[in-house]
């Protein structure tokens, strides 16, 4: 498995996992765990992107 298919599940699993911790806190995006999850999914995020934009101008 590829770094990047790594990342994809490891993003997938944060979002879903997000998904369920806000609904979970009523909604409030603003709670401490939910603000930690979502920081943590989004720095996956840009870490995914960054590779990818490697990896398409290695081509």
């Amino acid at each position: 498995m590829s770094e990047i298919d790594r990342l994809a599940e490891k993003i997938e699993e944060l979002r879903q996992r997000l998904a369920i911790l806000v609904d979970s806190k009523q909604g409030n995006l603003k709670d401490p765990e939910v603000m930690t999850l979502s920081a943590e999914l989004d720095r996956q995020i840009v870490n995914y992107q960054r590779i990818r934009w490697i990896a398409a101008g290695q081509k």
